[in-house]
């Protein structure tokens, strides 16, 4: 038998997804037209694909806002149109903010994962003190504790979406809520883009 796991399986189904959007779709070109836009400069793109595969396609980069920006490109399914698919989306939006919420809780989920082995690893490595190496121990224990959060904020909303759509729009009209998702936004970024936020405001002033 193959000692192919089911892993390795959507590993596999991803990277083809990854290579055919590469030959087909001028990705730079694609992320120029996307940075053109004050709304969405810096976004993260992903792409889904009609077998539902996931396929990150550029990460967000906070060039001029730390609030987490994503443009989402959906493959119609085979078996439809894509005319047929546009009206489907239009005439049920709640599937298209499902897959949405699904795919943000993901990668909130994975970072939070990510930011908690860096934190172990480091803490076993880095001596106590209080200089430089204290101060990135601190940014690491925030980070890896606000994606925590969003994390589970995100499985919360998933869960909401698939049985009280309306609790979401009430979170998402309120300012406290959009405060605290900024707040936990702006720590997890640190985290991970200090040196990034830099350069990149550096190179493209808003």
């Amino acid at each position: 038998m193959s000692g192919l796991s089911v892993r390795d399986g959507f590993s596999v189904a991803r990277s083809r997804t990854r290579d055919r959007v590469e030959n087909t779709i001028d990705l730079n070109k694609l992320f120029r037209v996307i940075d053109a836009d004050p709304a969405i400069v810096g976004a993260g793109v992903v792409f889904i694909d009609s077998d539902f595969n996931v396929v990150t396609l550029r990460e967000f980069q906070p060039i001029c806002s730390v609030a987490v920006k994503r443009v989402i490109l959906r493959e119609a399914p085979r078996y439809m149109g894509a005319q047929e698919f546009v009206r489907t989306l239009e005439s049920n939006s709640r599937e298209s903010e499902m897959v949405k919420e699904s795919i943000v809780t993901g990668v909130a989920c994975v970072g939070a994962v990510l930011s908690w082995i860096v934190v172990i690893s480091g803490s076993a490595l880095v001596p106590f003190s209080m200089g430089s190496s204290g101060v990135l121990t601190v940014l690491g224990w925030s980070t890896a504790i606000a994606g925590s959060a969003q994390c589970m904020v995100g499985v919360t909303r998933v869960i909401f979406e698939s049985t009280t759509p309306s609790a979401n729009d009430a979170l998402d009209s309120s300012e406290w809520y959009q405060a605290v998702m900024s707040m936990l936004d702006a720590i997890s970024l640190a985290g991970g883009s200090v040196s990034i936020v830099g350069t990149q405001i550096l190179k493209k002033p808003c």
